[in-house]
């Protein structure tokens, strides 16, 4: 694949990501995901912060990546700490991305 093919590909998949981004609103200490939930999203913190694997995470940082390589169960808590605005993509979405980049 050449060079202006790779990048029309990055394009065409993150515009596809792009169209299935979701928000969500979360009030302080809402959970988000419990453990044995599925693993169906990835998030990503708009605003807010959120507490997840023993980390506070802020604005621009990611979680739930699990969705990249498993189907399983959440193996882990997320839960908020201040109001958030998290945008989520599901498997699906990422799924049909991929396939269409």
């Amino acid at each position: 694949m050449t060079q202006h093919n790779n990048r029309n590909a990055s394009r065409k998949f993150i515009t596809t990501v792009a169209c299935q981004i979701e928000t969500k609103i979360y009030a302080s200490h809402e959970k988000i995901f419990d453990v044995n939930d599925d693993t169906d999203c990835l998030f990503i913190v708009e605003r807010g912060s959120v507490f997840s694997k023993g980390k506070v995470l802020h604005q621009h940082d990611t979680f739930g990546e699990e969705v990249f390589y498993t189907q399983g169960r959440r193996g882990y808590i997320a839960v908020t700490l201040s109001e958030c605005v998290l945008l989520s993509v599901s498997r699906n979405a990422l799924k049909v991305a991929f396939e269409e980049s």
